[in-house]
């Protein structure tokens, strides 16, 4: 009988691979003081769809249990993570955690692809802190984990939710306009990004910034770069610049700028970061390895209010990536 597409035998040589690569990235975890977490592969529709946003909404896989309630399987780590912190940790005010996992998701393809439905990934999650430091410390400790799995090659770029979306925010756009403009600019399609502005009824200023959004990418210098056309005239979008220009301080203390490249058109997917946001590349993936940030808000829709951030790295990528 055939595999259902999307999933996968893994035979008895590459089962060794992937626990050495997982044994690699898990020593560097393990070094930044994260400890391991599980989650059930099996959540509760209702409580979990609280944290999803839409993207990853209509790709769970949905079942009915024995007494017909709707379960999915998970769709990621970070929300059954928030749901474990908001409802079962023992959270005082300067109480800090750090987990790390290996575990496997599940999303429904996106559309006639080759992609996985089941896949593999190693990441952290750093809860309680709220700073640019803890941070640093998660894009810290994945480019140090891809280095010890055996990567040489990769870059990552480093934006900010709380930028781009403070630049929605302020565009006179009804609310489908803004998403489609969202998925122009994640899909980075410059020919379509073109047409809207044509399309829509936005001042010069506005079209703008919205065209400069994709191209604002390179180094430290590019953060003065939009400094200079935002000029004072957003105040959130310019303490989003000052939090991506700390991160990049703190990689620069510990020795890694040359993987680092700021870019203020990244867009992650996930309705729930709130602030820095990151992905990691490489030359031999035309998709990014890795990714994550800041999520404060995701918490508080289980019940408890949680400054978070953390980091995913695709295994199946990552080894694709090493085999190439």
């Amino acid at each position: 009988m055939n595999v259902i597409k999307g999933f996968q035998d893994i035979l008895p040589v590459d089962t060794e691979k992937r626990r050495i690569c997982e044994n690699r990235l898990k020593e560097i975890f393990e070094k930044w003081g994260y400890q391991e977490i599980d989650t059930p592969t099996l959540e509760y529709y209702d409580f979990l769809v609280k944290g999803v946003g839409p993207e990853l909404k209509e790709r769970m896989f949905k079942l009915l249990n024995p007494d017909g309630e709707v379960i999915v399987l998970r769709p990621d780590m970070t929300t059954p993570i928030a749901r474990i912190a908001a409802t079962k940790l023992e959270l005082k005010d300067k109480n800090i955690h750090k987990y790390y996992y290996l575990n496997s998701v599940f999303r429904k393809l996106n559309g006639n692809t080759d992609d996985q439905q089941e896949f593999h990934q190693a990441g952290i999650e750093l809860l309680g802190l709220n700073n640019r430091l803890a941070d640093a410390e998660v894009i810290a400790a994945t480019i140090q984990a891809l280095i010890n799995a055996g990567l040489k090659n990769f870059y990552i770029d480093i934006g900010s939710a709380r930028f781009f979306n403070s630049i929605m925010d302020k565009l006179p756009l009804v609310s489908e306009h803004k998403k489609e403009l969202r998925k122009t600019i994640m899909n980075k399609d410059f020919v379509l990004l073109e047409k809207l502005m044509l399309l829509y009824d936005m001042s010069n200023r506005d079209k703008e910034i919205i065209q400069h959004l994709p191209h604002w990418r390179g180094g430290e210098e590019v953060l003065g770069e939009v400094e200079e056309v935002i000029k004072g005239d957003n105040h959130t979008a310019a303490l989003a610049l000052q939090d991506v220009r700390e991160v990049y301080q703190h990689l620069k203390i510990y020795g890694f700028e040359r993987y680092i490249i700021i870019d203020l058109g990244i867009i992650r997917n996930f309705d729930y970061y709130t602030g820095i946001v990151f992905e990691g590349y490489t030359g031999y993936m035309g998709s990014p390895i890795c990714g994550g940030g800041r999520y404060d808000s995701l918490c508080r829709k289980f019940g408890r209010d949680i400054p978070s951030t953390g980091a995913a790295i695709g295994i199946e990528k990552l080894e694709r990536a090493l085999g190439r």
